[in-house]
C-alpha cells in the first residue's frame, strides 16, 4: 500500500467515525427529546384533568350559590309582598273606624288645631293605600 492508499484510507476511515459518533449522538438526542414529549403529554394530560375537575366543583358550587341566593331573593320577595299586604289591610281597617270621625271634623269646621293635626295625618297615611279602581 502506498503513502496515498494509507492517507485515503485514514481519512475514510476518520470520516466513518464521525459519523459514528454523530449518529450516535443523535440517537442519544432523540431519545432524549422523545422521553421529554411523553412527560409533557402526561403533564399535559394531569394538568387537563385537575383543571376539568376544579371547573366542574366551581361549577357546582356556582349554582349551588346561585340557587341559594335566589332562594334567598325569592323568600325576601314574598315577605315583602306579605308586610304590603298586611300594612295595606291594618290601614284600611284604620280608615274604616276613623273615617267618620275624620270626615265629621273635616265637615265642621271648627275642629280645634290637634284634630287638624288629626285629619291631616289620617289623609297622609290614607294617602299611602292604592288607588280604589
Amino acid at each position: 500500500m502506498s503513502v496515498a492508499e494509507i492517507i485515503v484510507a485514514s481519512v475514510a476511515l476518520i470520516a466513518f467515525g464521525g459519523i459514528l459518533s454523530y449518529a450516535i449522538h443523535l440517537k442519544y438526542k432523540n431519545t432524549k427529546l422523545s422521553q421529554s414529549l411523553v412527560q409533557a403529554v402526561i403533564d399535559k394530560n394531569t394538568v387537563s384533568t385537575k383543571l376539568s375537575h376544579l371547573a366542574s366543583n366551581k361549577t357546582i358550587k356556582d349554582i349551588e350559590e346561585t340557587d341559594g341566593f335566589l332562594k334567598f331573593l325569592s323568600d325576601s320577595r314574598d315577605s315583602a309582598f306579605s308586610y304590603i299586604e298586611d300594612v295595606q289591610k291594618s290601614i284600611y281597617e284604620f280608615k274604616e273606624s276613623l273615617s267618620p270621625v275624620v270626615e265629621a271634623h273635616r265637615d265642621s269646621g271648627t275642629a280645634p288645631e290637634y284634630m287638624k293635626q288629626v285629619v291631616k295625618s289620617y289623609d297622609d297615611i290614607v294617602s299611602l293605600l292604592p288607588a280604589d279602581e
